[in-house]
Formats: C-alpha cells, sequence, structure tokens
C-alpha cells in the first residue's frame, strides 16, 4: 500500500509537467493540485504513520508553485488566484498538522517539527514573492498576516494539547514572522523603538505564562535593536555637535 501511495504522489506531481503546454493555466493547475493535496492528505489521515508522504507532498506543492511563479506574470490577473490558492494549501497542511497534534497521532515527533517548519518557510517565501512582485506596499501587511495565523495555531495547541514542542515551533514562527514583518514596514529609529516594544512584550509574556523560550527570545530580540541602533548612522550621537562652533560675543 505504501508503495502504491508514494507511485501515486510521483504520477500526480509529474503529471503538470508532462501535459504542460505553452499556456499558463493558472486556474486548472491550481485546482489539480488541490485536489491532489486533499486526496493525499484523505490518506494520511488514515495512514498516519506514513508523515514522509506528507513532508513530499508539501515539497512538491510548493515547488510546483515556485515553476508557475517562474513561468507567469505575476502583474497580472493571475496574482489573486495565486494568492488564494496559498492560503487554501497552507491551511490544508496546517489544518491537518493540527489534528494531529491534537489527537497525538504521530510517533516521529522530530518529523513533525520538520513538516510545520517547511509549511512555515514555503508559504512565507512564496507569500513574500508573491506580494513583493504585485502588491509591495502590502508585502508587510501579508507577512503580519500570516504571523497572526500562526498566532491563531499556538492558542488552539495551548488551550487543548499538552505539546510544548508544537507550542514553542508555532511561537518561534509567529515571533519571526512579527519581526520580519516590523523591519520591513520601517526604517531606522521607528524599527528600533518597534522592535523594543516587541520584545518588551514577549518578555512579560514569558514571564507570565512561564516560557523560557519567550524571555530568551525577547532578550534577543533587545541585542537585535540594540545592534541596530548602532548601525544606524548618528544613531547614538550627532556629528554636528562634534563640529559646533562658538561664536565669540562681547560678553565672553
Amino acid at each position: 500500500a505504501a508503495a502504491i501511495s508514494f507511485l501515486a504522489w510521483a504520477g500526480g506531481f509529474l503529471t503538470p509537467f508532462l501535459l504542460s503546454t505553452e499556456t499558463v493555466n493558472t486556474v486548472g493547475l491550481f485546482s489539480y493540485i488541490t485536489l491532489l493535496n486533499i486526496g493525499l492528505i484523505a490518506v494520511l489521515l488514515k495512514k498516519r504513520h506514513w508523515d514522509v508522504l506528507e513532508l513530499l507532498t508539501i515539497g512538491a506543492t510548493y515547488l510546483v508553485y515556485a515553476f508557475w511563479y517562474a513561468e507567469a506574470n505575476t502583474r497580472d490577473h493571475h496574482t489573486s488566484v495565486a494568492l488564494l490558492f496559498l492560503v487554501i494549501w497552507w491551511s490544508l497542511f496546517a489544518g491537518l498538522d493540527l489534528y494531529r497534534t491534537l489527537s497525538a497521532s504521530s510517533a516521529n515527533l522530530l518529523l513533525r517539527r520538520l513538516i510545520e517548519s517547511l509549511n512555515a518557510v514555503c508559504i512565507f517565501l512564496a507569500i513574500m514573492s508573491l506580494t513583493e512582485a504585485a502588491f509591495p506596499d502590502w508585502t508587510a501587511a501579508a507577512t503580519l498576516a500570516l504571523c497572526l495565523a500562526y498566532g491563531g495555531l499556538l492558542l488552539i495547541v495551548d488551550r487543548r494539547s499538552d505539546d510544548l514542542r508544537a507550542e514553542t515551533t508555532h511561537a518561534i514562527t509567529a515571533m519571526l514572522l512579527l519581526v520580519i514583518a516590523t523591519a520591513i514596514q520601517f526604517d531606522d529609529f521607528v524599527r528600533v523603538v518597534s522592535w523594543s516594544l516587541e520584545a518588551l512584550a514577549l518578555f512579560w509574556a514569558g514571564v507570565y505564562v512561564r516560557r523560557s523560550f519567550l524571555w530568551k527570545a525577547a532578550l534577543g530580540l533587545f541585542g537585535l535593536a540594540a545592534l541596530t541602533l548602532i548601525s544606524i548612522n548618528n544613531g547614538l550621537w550627532y556629528e554636528s555637535a562634534s563640529l559646533f562652533t562658538p561664536i565669540l560675543t562681547a560678553r565672553t
């Protein structure tokens, strides 16, 4: 059964390449990939220990998207369609992972964390590249929305599961996305102040909920804010003050 499933996976994801034409059919391609993912997820729900198939499915899905992105014109109406399907794919994979976490149905916890990380990295890179090319002013907002999505997953896991590793993974992902969104949106002193406020909130949250990784991450973010402040031209001093020449008056 496993061999047949892996052959079906390979055949399913190779089909778009074997039947490709000069015209890019975005809706048709992404609808096919979505249906293929739904079918594979149905198999994974029955075969709970086939985590490798899930990992390969996530990788192949975003690989197909990468090939589409290289060929398509991201400045036309296909951009909104692509963004919609990216959200659908992420939701399918994140939903499956959440189900596995809440039901404690996976024995290989290390592989589960790898699957979570792969989905997070791929969706971030996909949305980042898409919005940066078509809607550059909305890149930070898209990153923040993804941050809030992982924050929602964190709350669900925290309330309904005792899986501290999954909680840590979602928390770190949300924190990194928030830091990146801040870096995209703000520059110089505003960025430093924003990071400092975020670090203060993280430190308080870590102490309040007794999660050491939160306040440790807050200290790291404080350090990043300090380094950024030092690297800013005239961040800690003003050249004009050193070049100031006193004016002599009758009193002096």
